[in-house]
C-alpha cells in the first residue's frame, strides 16, 4: 500500500498548523511586550475593550423599538395618544411626579446591591425536560410556577409559557440578579407551543430566551402592540409574531394526533387591559402596549395578570370573562411611591375577587429585589389577606405545579 501522499499531506499540515502557532505565539508576545511598556495605555484601551462590549451587549438586550410604519398602525388603537400608549385610568404615581430623576447611588444600589436578598436561595423544585410528558395528553391540566411571572401552562394539549425570564433582569451584564438558579434551566424547557408576553420590561421579557426559542422554530408567540419590534430584531420571524390591541382576541385551532387518535384543540387568546407602564431605555416608556392575557380552552380559562396596579377594569373582566378557574397576580414589586403600577397583596385578593376567579396563583415574587419590601412579605401578606377573605389560594415553590397530581 503506498502511503507516500497521505504522509505529505500529513506533513504539509503540520507545517501550517506551526507556522500559524509561531506566528499567533509572535503576535501576543509583541503584544504584551508592548504592554509593559505602555501601562496607562494599555489600561485604557482594556477599558475601552470592556466598554464597547458592554455597550453592544447592552443595546442589542434593549430591543428594536418600533419603526415608523409600526407607529402608522398604531394610530388605529384608542389606547395611542400623541405618540405614547395610555392607561384606561389616570392613577398617577407619586414618583412620577418628583422634581428631580433617581440619584445615581440609587441606581447603582439598585443594580449592584444585594441588600433585601435572602441568606440563601429560595428553595425550589428542580426540573428537567424529562418532567414534562411529550406528547402532552389532550385531558391534562397542570400549572407549574417557573419563579416570577413564568408560568407553564399545559391545557388542552398545548403548552404556553408566560413572560419567559431565566437569568438577571438589566440590560447590563451580571446585575439585578436573581435569587437563585431557576426550577428549570432554559436549555431544558420542552417544546412549547406559545410565548405570552405581557409587556417589554427587562423582568418579562428577556432577549436570550425570546432567541433560543426563536432558534428552534416551533412557538408562537403573542403580544401587545409594538413589542413584536423587539421580538423581530432578535429573530423572531413575522410569521410566528401575534400583536394585539387590548380586548383583542386570536383563535388558534390545529389537529392534533393522540396515538392514532384525530382531535382538534382550539385555544383562545384575548389581550385586556392593564394598568402599567412600558418600556426599555430611559427615552422609550410607553412607546409600547403592555396587557393582561385570557387563555381559554375548553373547559377551563385562565387570566394571566403578568404586571399592574388595581383600578375598576379586574371587575369590568369579571363580568366580560369571568368566571375563571385561575387568577395568575403580581402580588411582589409594590411600593407607595408606584402604587399604581403594582398590585399590593391585598389588592391581588381584591381583583381576583373581582375577577370572579376561583383560585389566586400569587406570581411576580420571590425572585428579584425589584422594590424595598422583604423579599418574603408579599406572600406572608398575601397569605393573611386570602384567609381574610376566604379566597381559596394555589402557594406554591418554584418547579411546583397546580393540580399536584395528574
Amino acid at each position: 500500500m503506498n502511503t507516500n501522499g497521505h504522509e505529505c499531506k500529513l506533513n504539509m499540515k503540520n507545517n501550517v498548523f506551526l507556522f500559524v502557532f509561531i506566528r499567533v505565539h509572535s503576535w501576543f508576545k509583541n503584544l504584551f511586550s508592548w504592554m509593559r511598556r505602555h501601562k496607562t495605555r494599555s489600561v485604557f484601551l482594556f477599558l475601552l475593550l470592556v466598554a464597547s462590549f458592554i455597550n453592544r451587549h447592552v443595546r442589542d438586550n434593549m430591543g428594536r423599538a418600533p419603526n415608523a410604519e409600526d407607529i402608522a398602525r398604531f394610530q388605529a388603537s384608542p389606547n395611542f395618544v400623541d405618540g405614547k400608549f395610555k392607561n384606561r385610568h389616570d392613577r398617577p404615581n407619586p414618583i412620577d411626579t418628583e422634581p428631580r430623576p433617581p440619584r445615581l447611588s440609587g441606581i447603582l444600589k439598585f443594580l449592584f446591591s444585594n441588600e433585601g436578598h435572602p441568606d440563601t436561595p429560595p428553595p425550589v423544585v428542580k426540573l428537567t425536560r424529562a418532567d414534562f410528558q411529550d406528547p402532552l395528553p389532550l385531558a391534562d391540566f397542570r400549572v407549574t410556577w417557573l419563579g416570577h411571572a413564568t408560568l407553564l401552562i399545559e391545557l388542552d394539549g398545548i403548552r404556553i409559557l408566560t413572560d419567559p425570564v431565566f437569568d438577571s433582569v438589566s440590560p447590563i451584564p451580571g446585575t439585578v440578579r436573581r435569587f437563585g438558579p431557576p426550577p428549570l434551566p432554559r436549555k431544558e424547557l420542552p417544546p412549547i407551543d406559545f410565548v405570552l408576553i405581557s409587556h417589554d420590561h427587562y423582568d418579562h421579557l428577556d432577549a436570550a430566551t425570546v432567541r433560543y426559542l426563536a432558534r428552534k422554530g416551533e412557538t408562537y408567540f403573542y403580544v401587545p402592540l409594538g413589542v413584536g419590534a423587539r421580538l423581530r430584531g432578535w429573530g423572531v420571524p413575522e410569521r410566528d409574531i401575534f400583536e394585539l390591541d387590548w380586548f383583542q382576541s386570536s383563535m388558534y385551532e390545529r389537529e392534533h394526533n393522540w396515538f392514532g387518535t384525530n382531535t382538534y384543540n382550539r385555544m383562545d387568546f384575548t389581550a385586556v387591559p392593564a394598568h402599567h407602564r412600558s418600556g426599555r431605555t430611559f427615552r422609550d416608556a410607553r412607546t409600547t402596549l403592555w396587557a393582561s392575557w385570557i387563555i381559554e380552552g375548553a373547559e377551563r380559562k385562565i387570566f394571566f395578570g403578568g404586571d399592574g396596579g388595581y383600578d375598576e377594569d379586574f371587575a369590568l373582566m369579571g363580568e366580560m370573562y369571568g368566571p375563571f378557574d385561575i387568577a395568575a397576580l403580581g402580588v411582589g414589586a409594590y411600593d407607595e411611591r408606584w402604587a399604581a403600577n403594582h398590585l399590593f397583596p391585598e389588592e391581588a385578593v381584591l381583583a381576583a375577587q373581582e375577577l370572579r376567579a376561583a383560585k389566586l396563583l400569587p406570581i411576580h415574587w420571590g425572585a428579584y429585589r425589584l422594590a424595598p419590601h422583604p423579599w418574603d412579605e408579599p406572600i406572608l401578606r398575601t397569605i393573611e389577606a386570602a384567609e381574610k377573605e376566604n379566597m381559596p389560594l394555589i402557594n406554591l415553590k418554584p418547579g411546583e405545579y397546580h393540580p399536584r397530581a395528574r
